[in-house]
């Protein structure tokens, strides 16, 4: 495996320091929830889906180079069904450039890459910039869920 790879898998992985951040800030969430006297947020699942999201938006920032390749060279149609098409072509061929060039695929969690927000991030790059979790802001407002 190339050197590029290897740095692909490393930088798509979600690290023991990325997890001890998102614990840290979800107990911390709740001790500011726990003052306000609101119900506290369930740690597993808080946990589970901000894991998901950074090993998801991660893998994003790798596929987005692929993606605007596969786009220029896929053809479209006029019309909303002939976008949709492009653009589900487009991320069949650069998730499997990314897969074919550094072993990574799409970590499943049940995210759509091929339209809606997660399709549309990888186009204008939001998610490569904002790669932190999210719950790691202690000035965060605090959810009412």
């Amino acid at each position: 495996m190339t050197n590029k790879a290897n740095h692909a898998i490393q930088s798509a992985q979600v690290a023991r320091e990325d997890r001890e951040r998102i614990l840290g800030a979800i107990w911390h969430r709740n001790a500011v929830r726990r003052h306000a006297s609101l119900p506290l947020l369930n740690v597993k699942s808080e946990f589970e889906r901000e894991v998901r999201r950074m090993a998801t938006a991660r893998y994003l920032a790798l596929l987005q180079p692929y993606l605007h390749d596969a786009l220029a060279e896929t053809g479209g149609q006029p019309g909303i069904a002939g976008r949709l098409v492009q653009r589900l072509r487009a991320t069949q061929i650069a998730r499997r450039r990314l897969r074919d060039a550094t072993g990574i695929d799409h970590p499943d969690h049940g995210l759509s890459l091929g339209t809606g927000s997660a399709w549309y991030r990888v186009m204008l790059g939001v998610e490569q910039s904002a790669i932190c979790p999210i719950l790691t802001d202690l000035n965060a407002p605090v959810s009412t869920r």
